[in-house]
């Protein structure tokens, strides 16, 4: 059993009612959030960038709040928040590499995630992706195919490069420049919460999807 941050994007709310600026409701997704600690956000955009340009920020964990209605004021500020949370997120002290940048600058994507600031990952766009049913996922599966991936609730546009001759998986490539944030750490890697993945398919004017396992 491991205890490793992961948390997700679910939406990002520019102004808020207490002027505390841009703010974001996360999920938590593996681990615990608390205030202080010292995060990394995966694949933003900055503001007056090319949104081909992505970057990672690390920041300090400013506050936290109970997530209920985010027009609703007075929401409890927590000092943590535990796996299968909703909260809303503050951040302070936000830096790419060495270079401070203002909260207002940040744009999170469809691949955006985060991590502890301790938590090493590499970024890739190239991935193999077991079939988990490969039968059901032959019929639908052909070559260059464009698909959309579901990376932790958002939809990520692939295209399919390579089916192999034993027909359990296919070679897949991320389009317009995006990569997504993969850990170093086994433990992450080998766990299903990182590898699993829902393969989003046009059939024959009908979307189907198909599950599937990244392979590292």
């Amino acid at each position: 059993m491991f205890n490793k941050l992961l948390f997700s994007f679910d939406k990002e709310i520019k102004v808020t009612k207490n002027n505390a600026g841009k703010v974001w409701r996360v999920f938590i997704r593996n681990g615990v959030l608390r205030v202080g600690d010292g995060v990394q956000i995966s694949s933003v955009n900055l503001k007056d960038w090319p949104k081909s340009s992505f970057f990672t920020i690390d920041a300090i964990v400013k506050s936290i709040h109970e997530e209920h209605d985010i027009v609703v004021e007075g929401k409890k500020e927590i000092d943590h928040a535990s796996k299968g949370s909703i909260v809303g997120l503050d951040i302070k002290n936000c830096y790419v590499k060495r270079k401070m940048v203002s909260k207002k600058e940040i744009e999170v994507t469809k691949q955006s995630i985060g991590f502890s600031s301790r938590e090493q990952f590499n970024h890739f766009n190239e991935f193999y992706i077991k079939f988990t049913d490969a039968e059901k996922a032959i019929d639908v599966i052909k070559l260059k195919q464009e698909i959309s991936l579901l990376w932790f609730g958002q939809g990520i546009s692939a295209r399919v490069e390579c089916v192999p001759d034993s027909l359990e998986g296919m070679y897949i490539s991320l389009l317009y420049n995006k990569k997504l944030a993969i850990p170093t750490n086994p433990t992450f890697r080998d766990s299903q919460l990182v590898r699993k993945i829902m393969i989003g398919v046009e059939d024959k004017g009908q979307r189907r999807f198909i599950s599937g396992l990244f392979e590292f």
